[in-house]
């Protein structure tokens, strides 16, 4: 349920961003790099911190969007939310 919730989390989040251009370049990257980060930690493969990046791009990301994105800091929230409640 939570790997799911997060998959379902990124698809908004990465729809939210497409409809504003008031994102920069760098921030695009991160949320590329966050959405990478959690693609390793749902991939079924057992590698040891596979997942270790999410937690900490995540907590970046919403401190980017505070101002500006609400509707992305939200979105953000929840992933961070749910990365916790599994250990991340």
């Amino acid at each position: 349920m939570n790997k799911e919730r997060l998959q379902n989390l990124l698809i908004s989040l990465h729809q939210e961003l497409e409809s504003t251009d008031d994102i920069d370049s760098e921030t695009r990257h991160l949320v590329g790099q966050l959405d990478s980060d959690i693609k390793k930690l749902l991939a079924p493969v057992e590698d040891e911190g596979k997942g270790d990046g999410a937690l900490q791009q995540a907590e970046l990301l919403e401190t980017t969007f505070a101002a500006k994105h609400p509707t992305a800091e939200g979105l953000i929230r929840e992933i961070i939310d749910i990365l916790a409640k599994m250990g991340i």
